[in-house]
């Protein structure tokens, strides 16, 4: 599989070109949850850029949760991608953008004292 990815070689941080493309692949729908993405030596060679940055970007993109890495299979797109939900259309003149909505879930007093009961290492242990 090929990306349709253009990179400009003389711009100072090529792996977040590489983020912000295939980030706005998968936001835009044009990458599919599931969809497999070409090995980092493919994608690098495609590209004219070295094998690391692929890789960080690959990796940047798995920890934001919009890629998963499945051993000796390859990277796909997320089922479960972190902004899916939470997108909403803006419309301008001539285009729709998105933007995402940032909630706020106030936690149950009872679950924070939960978390402390057990020694969690979760973010509401008090």
């Amino acid at each position: 599989m090929q990306l349709a990815l253009e990179i400009d070689l003389s711009a100072a941080s090529l792996q977040a070109q590489v983020f912000k493309q295939i980030h706005g692949l998968i936001v835009s729908g044009r990458l599919r949850p599931g969809a497999r993405l070409p090995g980092s030596r493919a994608l690098s060679e495609q590209l004219g850029v070295s094998r690391n940055t692929i890789i960080l970007a690959y990796e940047t993109l798995t920890a934001e949760g919009y890629l998963e890495c499945r051993e000796g299979a390859g990277t796909y797109v997320s089922n479960a991608l972190p902004d899916n939900s939470l997108l909403v259309a803006v419309s301008s003149k001539n285009a729709t953008h998105t933007k995402p909505i940032h909630l706020f879930v106030p936690v149950a007093e009872e679950t924070k004292r939960s978390c402390a009961r057990h020694l969690c290492n979760c973010k509401y242990a008090i």
